[in-house]
């Protein structure tokens, strides 16, 4: 409807032009180009029935071919050749794959755990297995050359032609550079700790008495060689990884100091003059509720006659009074 509508404006705006024109000639201009509008208008739907005819003659012309090609006793024929030919060839790519991959095999892993890694070699071979050597590591107490763990684990299910990938021990041990640690007196649990977890062993060769440290590092030896003490601290000292160091440690115990004239000294002072002895206290009953450290020694047992001498640990009886 629209498009009628349109058309019957032109015609009109047509019309009126050429009423306008006089000329002749101009005015049988516009009557043709009216007409022509007329002959489109009739012949849209004409076209448009070609068109479809067209299309159904086409759709019939391939629906017979398809037809003729699948009624075709030669055509056909080829096709199944084609067909045989690709599965032919997938059966025999499968049956390659299936040979090269040993698919479906199951042979269990042997372990090869602590055994020699020459004996090992020649145990895979003969089973069609391959040994790699992926590492190797110094474990203290193992000699070398023995197979530490392997990949994959012993029992696995494995086809044929597998690669195993092991660790070894090392024939020769880690060396460690010990230079840059503080040793002399230090403690010597904590450093003891530090040591074993390089990889170290320690032992404690003998104890040496210092009124100033206990259980402090004197001396570290290694094979009877001296290698730390007060006066001695090498610039670089490696040692092997598994090594025994030996340390000389300071007690307070085992010394012994020339016994002080206390009396007339407190308590408190006294024990400040002997930290190493022990004061044992008398008449404690005439001093009850007063502040013992402040009391006055009276006498003592054994005297101070600048000769006699006691072990640190010994014991000083005293007499005390209030002051």
């Amino acid at each position: 409807m629209a498009h009628q509508r349109c058309v019957n404006r032109r015609q009109q705006w047509y019309r009126d032009i050429a009423n306008d024109i006089g000329d002749g000639e101009t005015k049988d201009l516009f009557i043709q180009r009216y007409l022509s509008l007329r002959i489109v208008k009739i012949s849209k739907p004409i076209k448009m029935m070609n068109l479809r005819g067209t299309v159904v003659r086409s759709i019939r012309y391939f629906a017979t071919e398809i037809y003729g090609l699948l009624t075709n006793r030669t055509f056909l024929l080829n096709l199944l050749g084609i067909f045989v030919f690709v599965a032919l060839v997938l059966w025999g790519v499968m049956t390659w794959l299936k040979v090269y991959t040993h698919h479906g095999q199951q042979i269990e892993m042997p372990n090869y755990i602590g055994a020699p890694i020459s004996e090992s070699e020649l145990s895979a071979r003969e089973r069609k297995f391959e040994i790699i050597v992926n590492d190797s590591v110094h474990i203290v107490g193992k000699p070398g050359g023995l197979i530490h763990n392997q990949t994959p684990r012993p029992g696995a299910y494995v086809k044929e032609g597998r690669k195993i990938y092991v660790t070894t021990t090392k024939y020769n041990a880690d060396l460690i550079d010990i230079s840059n640690l503080r040793l002399y007196g230090q403690g010597y649990e904590m450093t003891k700790s530090s040591l074993e977890r390089k990889g170290f062993k320690t032992e404690i060769k003998d104890y040496r008495y210092d009124h100033l440290t206990n259980n402090a590092i004197l001396e570290v030896w290694q094979d009877n060689r001296l290698l730390v003490s007060r006066t001695t601290n090498p610039d670089k000292v490696q040692l092997e990884k598994g090594s025994t160091l030996s340390f000389v440690i300071s007690t307070p115990e085992g010394g012994s100091e020339v016994v002080e004239n206390l009396v007339g000294r407190t308590v408190n002072t006294a024990r400040f003059l002997h930290q190493y002895l022990r004061l044992d206290i008398v008449n404690r009953d005439d001093i009850v509720g007063f502040d013992i450290e402040k009391c006055e020694i009276v006498s003592q047992n054994p005297n101070a006659d600048g000769l006699t001498s006691l072990s640190h640990g010994s014991t000083i009886a005293v007499t005390v009074r209030k002051p």
